[in-house]
């Protein structure tokens, strides 16, 4: 941040601070130019580093979770907008806007960004 006092930075020293087990590093300007002399920091610049951070590809993550998924047998069904849930104790129904319709004993379904629309419908 080029902010020295902001909000979200301090919160995620102070958390690791709490927890005397997590290696973190708290670097102001002059350490954040040395480390990474290719980024342009300004004068009030402050990071956290955490070693045991990362960074997770989501299309690489969703790909190998598809592709287990497929192997213990789940089927997956891309593109075909559910319009409906039907649901009790020994079945899921789920109406598709292709008048399609599946029925399993469960199901799990990504919407992403439209899970408010469908889930309003289930009383979620």
């Amino acid at each position: 941040s080029d902010d020295r006092n902001n909000g979200y930075i301090n919160s995620i020293v102070d958390s690791f601070k709490k927890n005397s087990e997590a290696k973190s590093e708290d670097l102001n300007v002059n350490e954040l130019r040395k480390r990474y002399p290719y980024i342009n920091f300004g004068e009030n610049s402050r990071a956290c580093y955490d070693p045991t951070g990362g960074v997770i590809m989501a299309d690489k993550a969703l790909k190998c979770v598809q592709d287990l998924s497929v192997r213990f047998g789940v089927k997956i069904r891309d593109g075909d907008r559910v319009v409906s849930i039907i649901h009790d104790k020994q079945k899921v129904e789920v109406h598709t806007d292709s008048g399609r319709r599946y029925l399993a004993k469960s199901c799990i379904v990504c919407t992403g960004p439209w899970a408010s629309q469908l889930l309003s419908k289930l009383g979620f």
